[in-house]
């Protein structure tokens, strides 16, 4: 089976980042590498979403960041 772990950045334009794994470990500890970057980042909206090849969510999470 293959997992997707998509990184979206949302500002005054959009970006989706896919990667692809054929492990899920693999895919999980990206997942997380990711969500790390995403807490602590100037982007508005950072999130990352992990899923199996028939597009079944398995974890999402998205950090709202307001301008200082």
């Amino acid at each position: 089976m293959i997992f997707y772990v998509i990184e979206f950045q949302s500002s005054s334009t959009g970006a989706a980042i896919p990667l692809a794994f054929t492990v899920q470990a693999d895919a999980e500890a990206k997942y997380h590498e990711l969500l790390a970057v995403a807490a602590k980042s100037a982007v508005p909206k950072h999130g990352v979403m992990l899923c199996n090849e028939d597009l079944f969510v398995l974890k999402s999470e998205i950090y709202t960041h307001e301008a200082e």
